[in-house]
């Protein structure tokens, strides 16, 4: 390369290219054309031979040669040139933009028609539907025409598709793309690339999947976010009815989405697999609707599986499905009193079951069957509506040839009425659609009543089953009009849910009068559209372009305006802090001064509202109580994924009732962890903010900074920390980030009681605290993480009375229970421990007056202590620590704040390294869908990651096993994938994490004769425990050693 420039320039940096290319056209001209050069130069004047010789060996300077062409020769004169001085163009513009627009989320085509009204914004460039979008907005503003459910359910059961089904009835551009998604085999022909899933004719495949908007999700084919869709449906009767959809990820990884979904709604739809049945996951989320007294509904998804895929007989097929209603009620009767489950249990006969195959897009119910019948027999049917649903379920026999029912007695020469009159005529659709040509299927279906276009009957067999299953339901109604009627019977609306249900009393966390003074408090029972405005956050979602952040919430009480100006009480605003007693005293008003100073509260402009439809969204000038919307301009107040949005009070007295809304309880912690930090040490401020508006996406993400620096990001399994770090790269950070190996948390804890008392002193040796520690009761720790059992230091906050605890289920007497104080630390990161005043028992009086002077300074210190153990910093769990002696000074001053709780943190800690410490392991559940000759492998992998089998069962009408298991979350990393690998992929495997399931780790963590070589794993399992305590030390900066010295001043020998 080098000499190649060594001949282009000669030894003083002068191109010699010219003189070269003159000595070859010289040599390559024409002969005669250089004699005659050659003749004329000899008969030319010498002198000007001489000049052009001198003038072609003069030499010209770098700077003077013109190397490349002038602009005006390369671009023309016409073309104007602009010459920029270096420091026009600012540092922070890139010199080449980036080309295109930043598109994040998946949204509707932009060729519909522009529509212009007046309660809808005019700007909005919105898709064709059946409706008009100034009657949704009118049907929201009538509670009793607004129903808000929650379609929840287990992985891959069909809830996106369900949906899909009622958008595809009311937007016909979309039914169009989603009867085009089959092969003309019956079959999804797809190619993935970069941006997700292609059939052969260039269109996205997933575009049948409405609520999947997501980058990411449209890549993986998985919901990550919840989704709503607000729709105007008819009832079998013909009346119109709001619904808005609330579609929620099936993922067991994402079940803060899961919470944040049940917050907003009145009821779920809960969709199970008519093959796979009753999962964990399905179990869990009855467990938490029952909990939050929210309406249960349920559907039957994928019939066509039970016809096409294990061809089950249509007596077997009823069994299939009565067993899959008996598992929920089942599970329902375990999660509720016995009292409530006649409120909640499940039945086709009661109307709360509906059957469907939400690929086929049919849904069906015993009363919509039993209407279809009806309107089929007309004047010939001697049955009512209701009668006739009655007898489509259970042990009742139809007898063809009387028409009359009678109850079943013999199963095998009588046969089902929901046999006869659902089952039998579905596989013959099924059956005659897949089976027979065109040219005799049509004379078939006309003898049955069904009429199907000549071009439908040359369709593929997935496509000629949906025509005809759409024809036979939805003759005589909407093919929705089951699932509306379903939700509107069942399922409580926003004012009556408001009235009756659950909602206000587990939401409000102020004192509740029985007075009517509190006109929040009024407005939120009553739903009232005039009252003050309170709006409850549980979601923030991501623009299309990924620069803003939308809240999710549901308008509680008043209207809500775009333009209005709100105040904004994020997570991060405790009531108490306002110094509120919380009594109606007229001579008492707030400061609102005050009020607007707290941490957590702000002031800010709603600069945009939309009725949300995923994608795309309804801009509104004003929605009523009761509606679910999309507020913008409120994101920079909101710290984590909730928030209370209200209106600013009337009079300065109305703050007295201004509280905080509950935040969602969380189904699961965030126990994987794993350490960023940019490639680029600049990029450092990037990657903090992106974190930060991560947090709030995602309701269970956690970020943490170490005392070294390190930022650890948090999750519940290993799908949601995949998502989160895609989102963190490509959304909100922008950079390349560098990963550390996961690791999990820990909980610290103890197995035996305080040898000896403890003591410690203040700084200023006024006061001082003796404590010991012991084993808290059993289950009681698991009570207190579930909300179960409440505790008395944070009601007695909110409600200003005293509450007592009810000991007795663990063996406590009255005087034990008085004598407890508060549980820590919170219900974030697990509140498994009490304390309790246990000073009795001291040997000195101790002055009760002045003990409860400090109550709030001693919970505070017991709380720190509980969020940072000892050993490596971890929370504490299952820990009672018991106040045994108090020494306090007579002034006030000297037993502050500054000076009790620091001795309390450290009087805990000490009481806990006189006692047996040891470490807490999170353990996973895992349920693990296989044939049965991959079970061996199944448990060979178990075994090498210390996983233990708790059952093994076979799943009815199929060919697979369902196994459940155990397994450390610090040996579950990769353990989905090695399962996958190692079955060649017919194991499915779902594993999380409930929040309270701790196993303690092999070995003791203080034993200090164990060597650890670095860089190698452990030799025996009891060393297990020492080598989680040093790695975690180290990584947060820590000593290796930890001294009991500097955690207290005094022994006592109890």
């Amino acid at each position: 390369m080098f000499d190649d420039l060594d001949d282009e320039f000669d030894e003083f940096g002068n191109p010699v290219s010219r003189q070269a290319d003159l000595d070859q056209d010289v040599s390559t001209a024409d002969p005669s054309r250089t004699a005659y050069v050659e003749s004329d130069s000899e008969d030319g004047d010498d002198d000007n031979n001489n000049d052009r010789v001198e003038e072609q060996r003069q030499v010209v300077s770098f700077q003077e040669r013109q190397l490349y062409p002038s602009a005006n020769a390369v671009y023309g004169d016409d073309v104007e040139v602009l010459v920029e001085e270096m420091d026009a163009q600012s540092l922070a513009e890139p010199l080449v933009a980036p080309s295109g627009t930043r598109q994040y989320r998946e949204t509707h085509q932009q060729h519909q028609k522009q529509q212009s009204t007046s309660k809808v914004s005019s700007t909005a460039s919105l898709p064709e539907t059946t409706y008009s979008n100034d009657y949704l907005v009118d049907l929201l503003g009538i509670p009793e025409r607004c129903r808000n459910v929650a379609v929840v359910g287990a992985l891959h059961h069909g809830k996106t598709s369900l949906i899909d089904m009622l958008v595809a009835e009311t937007h016909p551009d979309f039914s169009k793309q989603r009867a085009d998604r089959f092969g003309p085999d019956g079959h999804r022909h797809v190619s993935r690339s970069a941006r997700g899933v292609y059939d052969d004719k260039g269109a996205s495949s997933l575009l049948a999947r409405w609520t999947d908007t997501h980058l990411i999700e449209r890549e993986r084919g998985v919901s990550v976010h919840i989704a709503p869709v607000s729709l105007v449906l008819q009832s079998s009767t013909g009346s119109s009815y709001a619904m808005t959809l609330v579609d929620v990820p099936g993922h067991l990884d994402f079940a803060g989405e899961v919470s944040a979904a049940l917050g907003l709604v009145d009821g779920v739809v809960l969709v199970v697999d008519a093959v796979e049945g009753v999962l964990t996951g399905t179990k869990r989320v009855i467990r938490e609707v029952i909990r939050l007294g929210l309406s249960i509904t349920l559907v039957v998804n994928k019939i066509d599986r039970l016809i096409l895929e294990l061809r089950l007989p249509p007596t077997d097929a009823y069994h299939k499905l009565r067993l899959i209603i008996n598992d929920v009620n089942v599970a329902i009767a375990m999660s509720c009193s016995s009292t409530d489950f006649d409120k909640y249990r499940v039945t086709p006969s009661r109307g709360n079951v509906c059957f469907a195959s939400a690929q086929d897009g049919w849904c069906i119910s015993t009363p919509t069957l039993a209407s279809i019948y009806i309107n089929r027999w007309r004047s010939s049917c001697l049955f009512s509506a209701d009668e006739l649903s009655r007898y489509m379920w259970g042990d009742v026999a139809y007898n063809q040839t009387t028409r009359t029912f009678s109850k079943l007695t013999n199963s095998i020469t009588q046969k089902r009425s929901f046999v006869h009159f659902f089952l039998e005529p579905l596989y013959k659709a099924y059956a005659q659609a897949i089976g027979e040509k065109p040219e005799t299927l049509s004379a078939t279906l006309n003898t049955a009543g069904v009429k199907v276009k000549p071009s439908q009957l040359r369709l593929n067999f997935r496509q000629l089953t949906q025509a005809v299953t759409q024809e036979v339901f939805g003759a005589y109604m909407s093919l929705s009009a089951a699932l509306v009627d379903m939700c509107v019977h069942h399922v409580l609306s926003p004012d009556e849910h408001a009235k009756n249900g659950k909602l206000i009393e587990r939401l409000y966390t102020g004192p509740r009068f029985d007075d009517t003074s509190n006109e929040y408090l009024d407005g939120m029972k009553l739903c009232k559209p005039d009252g003050p405005l309170a709006v409850y956050v549980t979601k923030m979602l991501v623009s299309v372009d990924g620069s803003q952040l939308h809240a999710l919430g549901r308008i509680l009480s008043g209207t809500l305006t775009s333009g209005s100006q709100v105040i904004v009480l994020s997570e991060d605003f405790t009531r108490s802090a306002a110094g509120e007693d919380g009594h109606d005293n007229d001579e008492e008003e707030e400061d609102t001064s005050d009020i607007m100073s707290q941490d957590g509260v702000q002031s800010e402009k709603v600069s945009g509202l939309w009725i949300c439809q995923t994608r795309y969204n309804v801009p509104v000038s004003s929605l009523p109580a009761g509606s679910l919307c999309l507020i913008a301009g409120i994101d920079q107040s909101i710290t984590g994924a909730g928030a209370t949005v209200i209106s600013h009070p009337r009079q300065p007295s109305h703050w007295r009732h201004v509280y905080p809304l509950s935040l969602p309880r969380p189904l699961s912690l965030a126990v994987l962890k794993i350490g960023v930090e940019p490639f680029k040490p600049a990029e450092l401020p990037r990657l903090i903010t992106g974190l930060r508006l991560l947090k709030k996406t995602y309701p269970l993400c956690q970020v943490i900074v170490e005392d070294t620096g390190e930022h650890v990001l948090a999750g519940t399994g290993e799908l949601q920390l995949d998502c989160m770090m895609h989102d963190l790269r490509m959304i909100y950070a922008e950079i390349d980030i560098r990963v550390s190996n996961p690791a999990v948390s820990f909980r610290e804890t103890v197995t035996m009681n305080s040898a000896v008392q403890c003591t410690a002193t203040t700084l200023n040796s006024r006061n001082r605290f003796g404590m010991m520690c012991s084993v808290l009761e059993r289950g009681l720790a698991e009570d207190i993480e579930r909300g179960i059992a409440v505790d008395p230091y944070s009601q007695q906050t909110n409600s200003h009375t005293a509450v007592n605890f009810d000991g007795k289920k663990y063996g406590w007497n009255e005087e034990t229970s008085r004598a407890l104080w508060a549980f820590g630390p919170d219900s974030a990161i697990g509140g498994g421990n009490i304390l309790v005043d246990d000073t009795e028992s001291s040997d000195t009086p101790v002055d009760k007056k002045l003990l409860a002077s400090v109550k709030d300074s001693l919970v505070a210190g017991f709380r720190w202590a509980a969020v940072e153990g000892p050993l490596c910093g971890e929370p504490l769990r299952d820990i009672k620590f018991r106040v045994m002696d108090a020494v306090l000074s007579r002034s006030s001053a000297q037993r502050g704040n500054a000076q009790v709780i620091p001795a309390i943190r450290r009087v805990c800690h000490a009481s806990m390294l006189v006692a047996q410490l040891t470490l807490l392991e999170p353990l996973l559940f895992a349920e693990i869908l296989t044939p049965p000759s991959v079970a061996p492998t199944i448990y060979s992998i178990l075994n090498k990651r210390r996983g233990h089998t708790i059952s093994e069962s076979p799943l009815p009408g199929t060919a697979y096993n369902r196994i459940e298991a155990t397994i450390p979350a610090m040996d579950a990393f990769g353990f989905e994938t090695d399962v996958r690998a190692r079955s060649m992929g017919k194991a499915f495997v779902q594993q999380m994490f409930d929040g309270h399931n701790w196993a303690q780790v092999p070995g003791d963590p203080l034993d200090t004769s164990i060597m650890l070589t670095p860089l190698e794993p452990v030799k025996s399992l009891g060393h297990l425990a020492r080598d989680y305590m040093i790695k975690t030390r180290r990584r947060r900066g820590l000593g290796d050693d930890i001294s009991i010295e500097k955690y207290l001043d005094d022994l006592d020998q109890s």
